[in-house]
Parts: C-alpha cells; structure tokens; sequence
C-alpha cells in the first residue's frame, strides 16, 4: 500500500512502467510455463 502510495504521489510515469512490468514477469513466467506444458501433453495424446 505504501509502495503504491509513493508511486502515485511520485508520478514518475517511467517509474510506474518499469514497476510493472517488473510485476507482470512472474506471471509470464507461469502462463509460459503452462502453454508448454500444454504443448507436450497434446503432442504426448496424439490420436
């Protein structure tokens, strides 16, 4: 909450973008994650 408060009262418009974007990567990481993992499985369950 504290960090989100500076940031606004900051408004530091290059800030925010690095700030989340640097939020948004474990997310990428994951859906990556999952789209290979789909990936193999359909591959593996091939009619």
């Amino acid at each position: 909450m504290a960090i989100t408060a500076a940031l606004v009262l900051k408004n530091n418009i290059d800030l925010n973008k690095q700030i989340a974007i640097f939020g948004a990567l474990p997310f990428t990481l994951i859906l990556l994650a999952q789209a290979g993992i789909m990936v193999k499985e359909l591959i593996k369950h091939k009619p």
